[in-house]
């Protein structure tokens, strides 16, 4: 395996550490469906990198990924609705601060959503690129 998925791997378990300890409160669930989520990452790199021998890698695979994906919807569905609500609603529910105007708040509010949308597209896009691999 190249470098730089090492790198991708430990920041993906980081991030997930991250937050097993940061989403309130701790489930037991939680911490085994976002441990199993990296656990999946991990296979799709040793599967496409051929660590390991696999008899049938794309179905595995494509299982892990498929797991990956859900969990990162369904996992968090709750937290959601910052990204389906607008930028105008969402700035009326939080608390302005001395010398912010409302449109000031809702211009943050829509680059804190596309920053993390471009976060998270860059994130995942090396696990896309491993999976491919395998065609």
């Amino acid at each position: 395996m190249p470098i730089w998925s090492y790198f991708y791997l430990a920041c993906l378990l980081a991030s997930s550490l991250y937050l097993v300890v940061s989403v309130k409160p701790i489930s037991f669930a939680r911490v085994c469906g976002e441990m199993a989520s990296v656990f999946s990452y991990v296979g799709i790199f040793v599967i496409s990198y051929e660590q390991i021998n696999v008899i049938q890698p794309f179905p595995l695979s494509t299982l892990l990924l498929f797991y990956t994906l859900l969990w990162g919807v369904f996992g968090y569905k709750e937290h959601y609705s910052f990204y389906w609500m607008p930028a105008a609603e969402f700035a009326k529910t939080v608390e302005l601060g001395k010398d912010e105007s409302f449109e000031d708040a809702v211009l943050s509010i829509k680059l804190i959503k596309l920053t993390s949308i471009v976060l998270i597209v860059l994130l995942v896009s090396p696990l896309f690129y491993v999976y491919s691999r395998m065609f």
